[in-house]
């Protein structure tokens, strides 16, 4: 496949106190797995193949110990990323973290038909999932156990409701070519996505030049001064430094995608 014209990386804890204090990161894509069952393999695989893609991928570095505090970085960074992909494997199920990140995706994309949510199943059939049956049934059950029936049932319903949408299964020793076909199903979805933001960051900036000009002419009709006309220059300067820009025209590799929803709240569509 060929590589797209960006490099991305994510391998900072975002537990450390530290990443508070950073720019908030927009993500392409997010990585939900069980790191006992598939880290080192196919977890490791399919991320090094993403980033060599081009794709800026969110993978928490860090496996959670018990009795260490969940912090909400990890589930921020989810309502911040594009596509979300939960690899779905024998143990994920009794694990509450990745439980709690499924919920997330899946509420994501129940209430914002932007995310799309592409399951790997590494080990298990979707059935099992769905039904919390074989090996898949027994860990969730086992996992689960310490936790109210609210809870619990909130977690069937992610699982049910992300064993129902198609994706990826991982069986007779065919990860590779299962690593490709996800890598160019999430590069085809981006590219498609980037030529909508081009589109769109085209329209915000012919408004923001129309709404410029027209103000300018008032100011001039009007024979305001000086220091008027140059406090709307450096607004208009202002505005298109807000203007999104997609992650491939940036020189820092941040992928800000996902804010020209805001802009286009802030300026309506140009007019015809």
């Amino acid at each position: 496949m060929p590589r797209r014209s960006t490099y991305a990386d994510h391998s900072r804890d975002p537990r450390d106190p530290r990443a508070e204090e950073e720019e908030e990161d927009y993500y392409e894509v997010f990585l939900s797995f069980c790191g006992g069952d598939t880290r080192t393999g196919l977890t490791d695989n399919l991320y090094r193949s993403l980033v060599e893609a081009g794709v800026y991928v969110y993978r928490d570095n860090n496996e959670l110990h018990t009795g260490e505090v969940f912090g909400p970085e990890l589930l921020n960074a989810i309502p911040r990323s594009g596509i979300l992909i939960p690899i779905l494997s024998e143990n994920y199920g009794s694990r509450e973290w990745c439980l709690r990140e499924l919920t997330q995706m899946m509420e994501c994309k129940r209430n914002n038909g932007r995310y799309m949510v592409v399951p790997v199943f590494y080990k298990v059939k979707p059935a099992h999932v769905r039904h919390q049956t074989g090996i898949f049934g027994e860990r969730f059950r086992s996992g689960t156990r310490r936790f109210n029936e609210q809870v619990v049932e909130e977690w069937k319903q992610a699982l049910g409701e992300v064993s129902s949408i198609l994706g990826y299964e991982s069986e007779g020793g065919q990860e590779t070519e299962m690593i490709e076909k996800v890598v160019k199903q999430v590069c085809c979805e981006l590219e498609e996505a980037h030529h909508l933001t081009y589109s769109m960051e085209a329209k915000v900036i012919a408004r923001l030049q129309e709404d410029y000009h027209c103000e300018l002419t008032r100011l001039v009709k009007e024979n305001r001064g000086a220091e008027e006309r140059e406090k709307l220059h450096r607004d208009f300067q202002d505005s298109q430094k807000r203007t999104p820009v997609p992650r491939s025209m940036r020189s820092d590799g941040k992928m800000v995608r996902n804010k020209i929803q805001i802009t286009l709240h802030e300026y309506p569509q140009p007019r015809n």
